[in-house]
Order: structure tokens, then C-alpha cells, then sequence
């Protein structure tokens, strides 16, 4: 049906739909231009925090970087672009590096962003310029670095990743500081003792006459021979069963309570010949003050009578300053009560000569063990000792071997009259000391020693500014077996290359104006020391603080062992802190309380303990410590 036109018209007068369409049109531009803007305009934001990030990249390589400021230039613009990568809404990103007073540097970047909806809007421009900079300085001072590693036997396997580790570490330092920041390092490879090297320590620190009250503490006194057939000491009587030793100290063939009377009479003995022994200067004959042990002898015939023998005018010949009481022992021989070390290496021949000290030293005795005191000659607690490990007892009467871990010569024979038929005299002769006995066997490489400098490590590097001397130490590391792990003297000679006193003295004053001292600790381990015959008369490897029987440690127990070691760590730690030393310490593969617990407390806070499970984890830690001490601190 048609309708009429008239109310068509009408109608259509009265339509407002496209009214509408044409406001929502006239309103849509303003509409897209508002979207637009908040699209782009968060999308220049990102890209300038891109940029500034990118730039802080670029400023920090201009600074690292060696050279004039030109080699500076192409360093942070290839940082730049390396770390802004491509964008397409980003067009000529030009950056220039400046110099600044007080060897600092600023990098200014700027680029054309083209927007991506206000470009198309009528009247609206199609770009914007996106402008930052970044200004960067080479640090706040100088540094001193120690870099304390353990290479005990058990880094057997971990040896390539931890050279690896420390070379991309000692890099790192440099090139932060080949720009005027002053770095200087020192490198410390520990196992069960530290070696600082002869040459560096200098004679003037070294206990050289036997002062000191540990040196040679387990040959000192010790009893090394017995007359036949003098088995009625009033102060001795055999044991239940004789014979066997028991655990007593050493004499000929006692056990249970016959050992225990015995080594009550050696005691007793002992305090005699502190008291009545002979002290006199010409008894000291060897280099450095130790009683001769080559025959031909000087001394005295003593002769022995019933009751203590069986037979009548038994003889024999005590040496010039080697123990006979004849109140207390008369039956025995014992050493001297003083004994210097390097007159025990003196008496050690090898196929190209005397044996020579190699530098490894024991722990002084407390507290100078846990302290950097420097070593005065008037105190022979300060001086430091040469290490010296004994020969160990080789096979029994029986021939077979007695399982020591470090026999290297013949047990040696005894003067007229004398016997030594038990590992423990043979142990403690020091007749075998007498420079003729040819058969000593040594070996001093890596990773299976033995003589007397066994399981002393590489020396450490005192500090240096020779990025390639520093290096070299590191690639030149080994792991070394035997000893155990004493991690108190590796951090003890790490904070002693950054003391400023002796026996090193290379470090800056304590207190020195932007100036840091900075040890950083690695170990795989805790602190142990291993078996060695347990029965026998050293129970232990040898290590920095002795063997374990008879002994500095305050039991003959592993365990009490292990617990006194924590606690001389815990004490060097804390005195390195309080002198102004930040400590970071890093934990390897080991994961146990105990372990975790030690490094914790030694690092200064617990953001500067950090625990690798493998060797990509170490590989990051050392890079992680390296950036922290090396950062360049940005200004801006």
C-alpha cells in the first residue's frame, strides 16, 4: 500500500539517526586523536626506558674501555646498539661519550620515534625526539682484593671450572680498573696449611731455633729407644697380657695398665729434664740450635744394675743433649726437649742434596693463630714455624706395612746400647734425621706428595697490580691430596696479604680514605683432618695445627678435632671484619647445615654468602662478586 508522500516527508523530518551518525562521526576524530596519543605516548615511555638502559650499558663499556676517547666512543656504541637492539618505530639513535671532571663519563643518546596513530592525524606532527643520558665514574677509591681457594683433594674434579672461574673473575676486577681505579690482588690456595714462601716471609719471621711451643711438639721429649732385657722400672710393670702397645705412650712392649704407668713416667721424665736436663750452648750443635744426631757421638756411657735389668753393668751411650733420668727412666732414651724443624730438613738427604723447606708454616699458637700481630722475635708465640711433616713408621716386624700415609725414609738406626723395636720410637727418632740416611723418597708434585713438605700447595701470590702475574697464579692451580681442610689459615694468610703489617706488609693502612679491603673465600668443604693409622702414634695426617695425638687439639677425637677448626675460622673471620675487612665467602657443591652455617657467619652480611650446587653456579658466583666489587657506581 503507497502512502502518501506528504506524510513520508513528514516523517523523515522528524528521523534523527543521522543526526546521530554525523555527531559520532564530527566526534570520532577527536576520539581517535585521544587513543592515539595515550598509544603512543606509552609507547615513547618504553622505548626511553629502553633507551636509558642501553645507555647506561654504553657509558659503563666507555669506561672499562682502554684507550683514547675515541676507542672509548666505538666501546659504548656498540654496547648501545647491542643492548637497544631494532625497532622500526626507532630511527637514528645517535649517541656521544664526554669526559668529565673526576674521571667520570656521560654518554647522551638521541633518536626519532614516528608515531603510530598521531602521524595520521590531520595537524598532528608524525615524530617526537627521545632524549637520555647516562653519566658513569670508575669507582669511589682503590681496592685490595684477596682470593682465597680451597685445592684440597676433593676440587680433584672441580680444578678446570675453579681457573676458570678465577680467571674470568680476576678479568672482570681489571678491566674495571684499567681506567685509574687502583686493584690490587693477591691470590691464596690453601689445603690443610698455606704456603707465603720462604722469600716472602723472611727468615726475621720464621721460628728458626725451636721456640716455639708446637714446633716438632710430637718428636719433642718422645721416647725413641729402650735397653734389652730392663723391664723393672719401679715406675713401669708390664700390662694384662703385655706387649701391644693399648693406646699408652711409647716404651717397649706394654699395654693396658702398664702403658698407662709408662706414659706417666715419660711425663714425669720430661718435667726432670726441664728441670736438669742439659741446656748448655755446646750441646747445640746443629744449625739452629738442635742436638747432633751423626755419629760420631759426644756424650756419656751410662751403666744400668739390677734390680732394673736382668743382668748386672748393662751400657749404653746417651748423646750429647738426648734424654736419660736416671731417677725417672732409667731405662729409656727420649729426644730433647727442643727441636727446630729446619735442622730436621738439614738431616734429610735426597739425590740432589738436603731437603729444603718448600714455605708452607703451621698455625701460630693461640691467639696468635686467629690474629694479624706481626712477629716479633722477643715473642716466639708470633713467629711462624716451619711446616714440617715426619717420617712415618714403614713395616712392621713382620714385614708388612704399618698403612701410615707418608713413610719416606728408613726408621733409622739407634746409638750403642739402644733399641727401637715399636712404631712409636720409630716415629719419634731422631737419629734417622743424621743427613746419611740416602733412601729418603720424595715427591713434591701435585697431586700425590710425600716427605716432609707433603701436601704443602702452590704458594700464594702476595699483592699485585700485574693482571698477567695474577692470572698465571690462578692457571697455574692444583689440587692437592692428603692434610685434610683447615680453612681457618687460608683466611688467616688471605687477610694477611691485606694487612699493613708484617711479614708481608704490602696492604694500605687499616682505615686508608676510599679505600677497601676485600677477601673473598672459597671452599668445596668443611674442616676435617683425615685418618692415618688411628692407633698408631699420630692418629692424623699432619696439618697446620700438628698431628692429632699429642697434639694442640683439645681431645684425640675427629669430632672435637673438626669442631675446634669451625671455631678457629669463626674467630679469624671475625677479627679480619672488625679490622675493616668486607669478607664474601662462596660455598661449593657442599650443602650441609653446618657447612652453610660456617660461611654465613664469615661473610660480613648475608647477602655476600652465596652457595654454588655445580660448576655453572660457580661460574656465576665468581662473575655475580666480581661485578659487585668492580661495579662502576653510576652517578646518574
Amino acid at each position: 500500500m503507497n502512502r502518501p508522500v506528504k506524510s513520508t516527508m513528514k516523517r523523515f523530518g522528524k528521523d534523527e539517526s543521522g543526526a546521530v551518525a554525523l555527531i559520532f562521526g564530527l566526534a570520532l576524530l577527536p576520539l581517535m586523536g585521544m587513543t592515539g596519543a595515550a598509544v603512543d605516548y606509552s609507547r615513547a615511555s618504553q622505548l626511553r626506558t629502553k633507551m636509558a638502559a642501553a645507555s647506561d650499558a654504553a657509558v659503563l663499556a666507555g669506561v672499562k674501555t682502554k684507550g683514547t676517547l675515541g676507542d672509548k666512543q666505538k666501546a659504548a656504541d656498540a654496547a648501545f646498539a647491542a643492548n637497544l637492539g631494532s625497532d622500526p618505530a626507532l630511527k637514528g639513535a645517535v649517541g656521544g661519550l664526554t669526559a668529565l671532571p673526576g674521571n667520570a663519563y656521560r654518554y647522551e643518546v638521541t633518536a626519532d620515534y614516528t608515531y603510530a596513530i598521531l602521524g595520521i592525524m590531520p595537524g598532528m606532527p608524525g615524530s617526537t625526539k627521545l632524549a637520555v643520558f647516562s653519566e658513569a665514574n670508575a669507582g669511589d677509591g682503590s681496592v685490595e682484593v684477596a682470593l682465597v681457594l680451597d685445592n684440597t683433594g676433593s676440587m680433584k674434579s672441580d680444578m678446570s671450572a675453579l681457573r676458570k672461574a678465577g680467571e674470568s673473575f680476576t678479568n672482570i676486577l681489571f678491566d674495571y680498573a684499567s681506567n685509574g681505579a687502583d686493584l690490587k690482588m693477591s691470590v691464596v690456595p690453601y689445603v690443610a696449611a698455606v704456603n707465603p714462601g720462604r722469600l716472602n716471609l723472611g727468615m726475621s719471621s720464621v721460628d728458626t731455633r725451636g721456640d716455639s711451643q708446637w714446633q716438632a711438639h710430637n718428636l719433642r721429649g718422645r721416647w725413641i729407644g729402650f735397653l734389652p732385657d730392663c723391664t723393672n722400672d719401679p715406675f713401669w710393670k708390664p700390662g694384662p697380657g703385655g706387649g701391644g702397645g693399648g693406646g699408652g705412650g711409647p716404651g717397649p712392649g706394654v699395654g693396658g695398665e702398664g702403658a698407662w704407668l709408662q706414659d706417666a713416667t715419660r711425663k714425669l721424665g720430661e718435667i726432670g729434664r726441664e728441670l736438669f736436663g742439659i741446656k748448655s750452648a755446646s750441646a747445640q750443635v746443629g744449625t739452629y740450635g738442635t742436638p747432633n744426631r751423626k755419629a760420631p757421638f759426644a756424650g756419656k756411657e751410662i751403666t744400668v744394675n739390677k734390680p732394673y735389668t736382668k743382668t748386672d753393668g748393662v751400657k749404653a751411650f746417651v748423646p750429647t743433649g738426648f734424654g736419660y733420668d736416671p731417677v725417672w727412666s732409667r731405662c729409656v732414651i727420649s729426644n730433647p726437649g727442643k727441636i727446630a724443624n729446619l735442622d730436621l730438613f738439614d738431616g734429610i738427604r735426597t739425590k740432589s742434596g738436603t731437603a729444603q723447606w718448600k714455605g708452607c708454616v703451621e698455625a701460630r699458637p693461640e691467639p696468635f693463630d686467629v690474629t694479624d700481630d706481626p712477629p716479633n722475635a722477643s715473642d716466639p708465640r708470633t713467629l711462624f714455624t716451619p711446616y714440617f711433616w715426619p717420617d712415618e713408621p714403614g713395616k712392621g716386624k713382620d714385614g708388612n706395612s704399618l698403612g701410615y700415609v707418608n713413610n719416606y725414609m728408613d726408621d733409622g738406626d739407634m746409638p750403642a746400647g739402644w733399641n727401637n723395636g715399636w712404631e712409636w720410637e720409630w716415629q719419634a727418632n731422631l737419629f734417622k734425621y743424621d743427613g746419611q740416611n740416602k733412601n729418603a723418597n720424595f715427591s713434591e708434585n701435585a697431586p700425590n706428595t710425600s716427605g716432609p713438605n707433603m701436601a704443602c700447595p702452590d704458594e700464594l701470590l702476595r699483592l699485585s697490580d700485574d693482571r698477567t702475574k695474577v692470572l698465571n697464579k690462578i692457571k697455574g692451580l692444583k689440587h692437592w691430596n692428603g692434610g685434610g681442610t683447615v680453612s681457618s689459615e687460608g683466611i688467616m694468610w688471605g687477610w694477611r696479604t691485606l694487612s699493613p703489617k708484617l711479614p708481608l706488609a704490602d696492604a694500605k693502612p687499616y682505615g686508608t680514605k676510599n679505600h677497601k679491603k676485600i677477601m673473598v673465600v672459597m671452599t668445596d668443604g668443611e674442616n676435617l683432618i683425615g685418618g692415618n693409622n688411628v692407633g698408631g702414634p699420630v692418629m692424623s695426617h699432619y696439618n697446620a695445627y700438628g698431628y692429632m695425638r699429642w697434639g694442640r687439639f683439645p681431645q684425640e677425637n675427629f669430632q672435637e678435632a673438626a669442631k675446634y677448626l669451625d671455631n678457629r675460622m669463626a674467630l679469624a673471620c671475625e677479627n679480619a671484619k672488625k679490622a675493616g675487612v668486607q669478607v664474601i665467602t662462596i660455598l661449593f657443591r657442599v650443602n650441609t647445615a653446618n657447612a652453610k652455617s660456617l660461611l654465613e657467619k664469615c661473610a660480613s652480611n648475608n647477602k655476600l654468602f652465596y652457595l654454588a650446587k655445580d660448576t655453572n653456579e660457580l661460574q656465576k658466583a665468581f662473575t655475580d662478586v666480581a661485578e659487585l666489587i668492580g661495579k662502576i657506581r653510576l652517578t646518574r
